[in-house]
C-alpha cells in the first residue's frame, strides 16, 4: 500500500523530496489540487471541503497513510480528516518547536505563512504553548505562492516582495516557514532577514511523525512507481516542478 500526500500545488513536493530520500522503498501518490490554488486566500469551509475531496480520491488509491503536505490545509482540515478517515493522518503542524532550540529559546520568531494560516492563529498558539516567553511576529506573505507556482523563483519582483514583507522584521532571531512552498525561496528569505536569523521549515518534525506512524502500522513496503495527479494544468505542473524536485516527473495525470 502507498502513502498519499496532497497540497494545493507544488509546495508539497518539498515534503515528498525528503520522504523519498528517507523511505526509498515506499510508494507515494501525490495530489496537487492546482484547480483550487492558492488555498491561502480561501475560507476555512472551502479548504476543508477541498481537503476532504482530495483525501477521498487518495483513499480510492488504497493508501495506508495520508500526509497533509500543506500548512493551510493542516490548520483548517487536519481535525476533520482525522475524524473522517480510517487511516492515520499526518499534518504539518509543529509538535514541539522548542526542539529547534535545545540550549536557549529565541527572544522572537517571525512566523511566515499564507493569509489564511496567519489569520487562523493556530500556529501562533502552538508556538506560545511551547515557547511562552518568545515574541511571535506573524507575517502574511500572500504573493509568494503564486510566484513559486509560476516557476518565477528568481524574478526580481519576488525579491522586492520579500523586502516588502520581511524587512520590518529583519534581524529576528528565527523565522518559521509555515508553508511548504517557502523552503524553495529560503535563500531569498535568509538574505532579507539577515545571516544571523535561523530559518526553520518545520518539515523535519512532520517526517518524524511519518516515521513513527509507519512503525505503528507495521506494514512491509511494496515498491512501485510513484504517481502524480493534479486537478488542473498537468503540463505546467510537470515543467515547473522540474526546477527544484531534483528529477523530472515523467507523467502527471489529470483528475
Amino acid at each position: 500500500m502507498a502513502i498519499g500526500l496532497f497540497d494545493s500545488g507544488l509546495g508539497g513536493l518539498t515534503v515528498l523530496k525528503k520522504l523519498l530520500q528517507l523511505f526509498p522503498n515506499e510508494t507515494f501518490i501525490y495530489l496537487g489540487d492546482t484547480e483550487g490554488l492558492p488555498y491561502g486566500n480561501k475560507s476555512p469551509e472551502v479548504i476543508i471541503a477541498r481537503s476532504l475531496k482530495n483525501a477521498e480520491f487518495l483513499l480510492q488509491k488504497k493508501i495506508k497513510l495520508l500526509i497533509i503536505a500543506c500548512f493551510t490545509a493542516s490548520v483548517h482540515a487536519h481535525q476533520k480528516l482525522q475524524e473522517s478517515l480510517p487511516i492515520p493522518v499526518i499534518s504539518m503542524l509543529p509538535d514541539n518547536i522548542g526542539e529547534f532550540f535545545p540550549t536557549s529559546h529565541p527572544k522572537n520568531i517571525a512566523l511566515l505563512g499564507t493569509a489564511s494560516t496567519i489569520q487562523s492563529g493556530a500556529i501562533q498558539k502552538l508556538i506560545k504553548l511551547q515557547l511562552p516567553s518568545t515574541q511571535i511576529l506573524p507575517i502574511s506573505c500572500p504573493l509568494f505562492v503564486p510566484f513559486i507556482e509560476e516557476g518565477l523563483l528568481h524574478h526580481p519582483a519576488l525579491h522586492q516582495m520579500a523586502e516588502h514583507y520581511l524587512s520590518p522584521v529583519a534581524g529576528v532571531d528565527a523565522a518559521f516557514l509555515a508553508c511548504t512552498h517557502y523552503p524553495l525561496i529560503s535563500p531569498i528569505i535568509q538574505k532579507v532577514l539577515g545571516p544571523n536569523t535561523e530559518i526553520l521549515d518545520g518539515v523535519s518534525q512532520s517526517i518524524a511523525k511519518v516515521k513513527k506512524a509507519l512503525s505503528l502500522l507495521n506494514t512491509s513496503p511494496s515498491p512501485q512507481e510513484n504517481r502524480f495527479y493534479v486537478t488542473a494544468d498537468p503540463l505546467r505542473f510537470q515543467q515547473v516542478s522540474s526546477q527544484f524536485f531534483g528529477s523530472t516527473i515523467k507523467h502527471v495525470e489529470l483528475l
